[in-house]
C-alpha cells in the first residue's frame, strides 16, 4: 500500500495511491496542518498541526483518528525512528518531542536551544 495526502482547508485527504480506483478518504484534523508523516509500518498518519501545537494520530486504514497528541510549540514536521518512536520537529519551542508510535504518548521532550532543522543540518550536514 502507497499512501498519499493531500490538506484541505480543514481536513486531510488520505487514499491508497497503489490503487487506480482507491476511494478517498476525509479526515478532520486541527488549524495549520504542516506536514504528514507515516510510521515506518505504515498503520498510522501522524499531521503536525502547527497552529495548534499538536499531532493528530490518524488510521491508515480506517481513516479514523486515534489520538491528539500535545506536543511543543509550532509543530512542522515528524520523523519515524527504527525504534517504534516518531520525532516531531517543534520549531517555536526548539525541542523534539519523542512519542512512542504503539501507546501514541509522548516519552520525552528534549530541549535544543535552536531550530530542530539546525541541530539536524549540524549532524548530517
Amino acid at each position: 500500500m502507497f499512501l498519499s495526502s493531500i490538506q484541505l482547508k480543514d481536513a486531510l485527504v488520505l487514499s491508497d495511491a497503489s490503487k487506480a480506483s482507491a476511494a478517498a478518504s476525509e479526515v478532520k484534523a486541527s488549524v495549520a496542518k504542516a506536514e504528514v508523516t507515516f510510521s515506518t509500518d505504515g498503520t498510522v498518519a501522524f499531521v503536525a498541526n502547527g497552529g495548534s501545537n499538536n499531532v493528530t494520530a490518524i488510521n491508515t486504514t480506517t481513516k479514523a483518528v486515534l489520538a491528539t497528541i500535545e506536543v511543543g510549540a509550532d509543530p512542522v514536521g515528524a520523523w519515524p525512528g527504527s525504534d517504534n518512536k516518531m520525532y516531531v520537529d517543534n520549531e517555536e519551542g526548539q525541542t523534539i518531542s519523542v512519542i512512542n508510535v504503539s501507546t501514541l504518548n509522548v516519552e520525552a521532550t528534549i530541549a535544543l536551544g535552536l531550530l530542530p532543522t539546525t541541530k539536524c543540518m549540524a549532524n548530517f550536514g
